[in-house]
């Protein structure tokens, strides 16, 4: 027969090996068959920003977009190069709108060749041909052939004809500066501005009829250089590849029809006219005001994002204007501020059960809680969670049984990072969790309690890697995790015994884990976005140190000893399964099956999750 003191000795074998394997672990491993909800919101909430949503399509594919991007707002565009005029280097007391769109994350450094007073006149000095000379052009002792440096994702905007068109008598003068602008634009095409898939924006200018002051004979021939330039921006990009010619003389008619509609008390507040000087009273030289700039930056946006589609496949002309007008109908351009929605979600795993294996038998857990995912970047993103959870389990033994319950509180956050073709997580998790143990004893028919509480923190790094397929995407892995484990001392009566105390014990583990994981293409189920996501994992995880626990015992008043409870190596193979139903652009549903088989037996889990980005 089993001495009864040993049973005493062996109770902090028995909780202290429940610790890891209840609800204390649910948490804290990398899969989904251990963690089915709150580990796994931590790591999907943090990536909802980056992955989501299905895919946006360009078509044609956009060098500007995010790998992977769920809107047309998701993109990045790492240099903008300017070239211009009065338009775009004017020292206001406002921001202009290529300073408007620097301020927006989604656009990198501003390199400005734009100068004041600049024509199209190769013979004048500044000029759209001493603004080339400046980019691409480099100093030396020898004569370089013109070369254009910028980032593989710059974009180049030339918005320009403010000083031809205000300065001309008739359309014939105007053609002979369209003719030596346009050499200088071939330079900039020559010189590399559209390698590499890249673009060249080629602004058209506003109706300079519709400027303060400008009536009767001097509207009709400042409308007639207007159109004129516009069209023959239209054409040269039309003629070339990679060149796009961005409406603005369309955009800002309907902005002058209803200013009201567009944050502007009149149709004159979309010019600065302080300080200009009338030319026969028009005011045809005036530049944009602070709302005209923010407008004109907005629809650059425009065509970079939700414009992009149709901008890149429809040559200009009624075509594009007739899309154009669309798009201002639908109220897609103007709210520049808008471009930075859905940076937010909210996301909840309100059921998640396990059926983990106890060392001392069966128990069911649950977890439950809410998170907060922040995309702080195009490529980067935090997330928050909050998660509770119990775990109850029972074991049979000789001559009696035991019972354990328990409480669990966890917190997390985790920051993603994403690059070309590879993610960076980092994980850091705390918790704590409640566990009383009550032990039955047959001969007595006596039941005796005891509780303690438990706490760890741990953090991880995981890497995975991205490879395209045409059935979805392959995510190889690894991950290592570091824990440290600690429970408090606690006294449990003995029906034989009297009081067995307990000291507290402290552990670390160290994990690695590695897999394969498989994203399917997205399923389209409707045409009003509702899509269907399968996924599925295969990985294998082992213990590269698990400390044993050192444990000092005492009964009565003279036995004391020390426990040394080893932990068996863990050494899983694990599998998982989830689906995820995306319901338009904001909201998805998903659910998450797991299994995970090594010494300890197989574990099973499952979750569901819903999570809302806004």
């Amino acid at each position: 027969m089993t001495p009864r003191w040993l049973f005493a000795g062996t109770a902090a074998v028995a909780l202290l090996t429940a610790l890891p394997a209840s609800a204390l672990d649910l948490c804290l491993v990398d899969d989904p068959s251990v963690c089915p909800a709150a580990d796994g919101a931590l790591s999907v909430g943090a990536a909802a920003m980056m992955a989501q949503t299905p895919p946006y399509q360009f078509d044609p594919p956009n060098p500007y977009a995010n790998k992977k991007p769920k809107t047309a707002n998701d993109i990045k565009v790492q240099q903008l190069v300017v070239f211009g005029d009065d338009h775009s280097a004017a020292a206001l007391d406002y921001p202009l709108w290529h300073q408007v769109l620097d301020a927006d994350r989604r656009f990198g450094k501003v390199t400005n060749y734009a100068q004041v007073g600049a024509t199209s006149l190769e013979a004048d000095d500044p000029s759209l041909k001493t603004e080339m000379d400046a980019a691409l052009r480099k100093k030396g002792k020898k004569p370089r052939p013109d070369r254009f440096e910028a980032s593989k994702k710059a974009l180049t905007v030339v918005y320009f004809g403010h000083n031809d068109i205000t300065q001309v008598f008739n359309l014939g003068e105007l053609a002979d500066r369209w003719n030596q602008a346009s050499s200088q634009l071939d330079r900039l095409l020559n010189a590399g501005a559209t390698d590499r898939d890249r673009r060249l924006f080629l602004v058209l200018p506003y109706d300079y009829g519709r400027t303060p002051g400008t009536t009767g004979a001097a509207a009709t021939a400042l409308q007639s250089f207007s159109i004129r330039w516009a069209n023959d921006l239209t054409d040269y990009a039309n003629a070339h590849a990679n060149v796009v010619a961005v409406d603005f003389f369309t955009f800002s008619n309907r902005v002058l029809d209803n200013p009201t509609d567009w944050g502007l008390d009149s149709s004159s507040a979309f010019f600065n006219t302080e300080g200009v000087e009338p030319v026969n009273g028009s005011l045809m030289r005036a530049n944009l005001s602070q709302r005209g700039h923010e407008l004109l930056a907005a629809l650059v946006e425009h065509y970079v994002t939700q414009g992009w589609n149709w901008s890149n496949t429809l040559a200009g002309g009624p075509e594009t204007v007739a899309r154009l007008n669309q798009d201002i109908d639908e109220g897609l351009i103007g709210a520049f501020a808008e471009a930075e929605a859905r940076d937010l979600s909210l996301f909840a795993f309100p059921v998640g059960t396990a059926e983990p294996t106890f060392r001392f038998g069966e128990a069911d857990a649950a977890t439950s809680g809410v998170g907060l995912g922040w995309r702080i970047g195009a490529d980067t993103a935090v997330a928050f969670v909050q998660a509770g959870g119990e775990a109850h389990g029972r074991a049979e033994r000789d001559g009696g049984a035991v019972r354990s319950d328990s409480s669990l509180a966890l917190s997390g956050v985790a920051l993603v990072q994403r690059g070309e073709g590879w993610t960076a997580q980092t994980r850091l998790l705390w918790g704590e969790e409640d566990v009383v143990r009550r032990n039955f004893d047959a001969l007595t028919g006596t039941v005796t309690r005891g509780g303690t509480d438990g706490s760890w923190l741990q953090f991880s790094q995981r890497f995975e890697g991205e490879r395209e397929t045409p059935a979805g995407t392959l995510r190889p892995w690894a991950s290592v995790d570091v824990t440290r484990r600690r429970i408090d001392g606690y006294a449990m009566s003995d029906p034989y015994l009297g009081t067995a105390r307990y000291g507290g014990a402290e552990a670390t583990d160290v994990t690695g884990s590695f897999g394969l994981a498989f994203d399917a293409a997205p399923i389209a189920l409707d045409a009003e976005g509702t899509t269907l996501r399968l996924s599925a994992e295969l990985g294998y995880v082992r213990d590269l140190r698990a400390d044993p626990y050192e444990v000092r015992v005492q009964l009565g008043e003279n036995s004391r000893w020390t426990e040394r409870i080893e932990r068996p190596e863990r050494s899983d193979v694990f599998a998982g399964f989830s689906a995820t139903l995306q319901l338009g652009e904001a909201t998805a549903l998903g659910a998450r099956y797991g299994f995970a088989h090594g010494v300890a037996g197989t574990d099973q889990a499952f979750g569901v999750s819903f999570t809302r980005r806004f």
